[in-house]
């Protein structure tokens, strides 16, 4: 288990505290800040505003890191919620359409590769 920090548990689930509807991904991505070492972590859903990451830690809400994912440069965002295996972050400058369009086509979720579900029944 990698050391994170302190963490600040926020008791409202995610899905409440989103500020537009995620696009299911698989992406591989690298997470880094100036209190971590660079982590390999995934990114399971995508918007314009932000992420969730897959990560084996726990973050400090408010703490802004970077996110690096394939294709772009470092991303600066905010840690907007974190529990123990996956954390919420929101982009300090929003994603273009296009950009997030492209990742989503280039790495589709691997539930819905796999025919576990489909994104008329995906509920973010």
């Amino acid at each position: 288990m990698v050391q994170c920090g302190p963490a600040f548990i926020d008791r409202l689930p995610p899905e409440s505290r989103r500020a537009g509807p995620r696009r299911p991904v698989d992406i591989p991505a690298r997470l880094s800040g100036s209190a971590i070492k660079p982590l390999r972590v995934r990114a399971s859903n995508i918007s314009r505003r932000g992420c969730r990451l897959d990560v084996r830690c726990r973050f400090a809400v408010g703490t802004i890191m970077l996110i690096t994912l394939p294709g772009l440069g470092p991303v600066s965002a905010r840690v907007a919620w974190s529990e123990e295996s996956r954390a919420g972050f929101q982009f300090v400058a929003p994603l273009s359409i296009a950009v997030v369009d492209i990742l989503v086509a280039r790495h589709p979720s691997t539930a819905i590769r796999d025919g576990a579900s489909s994104l008329a029944d995906w509920n973010g």
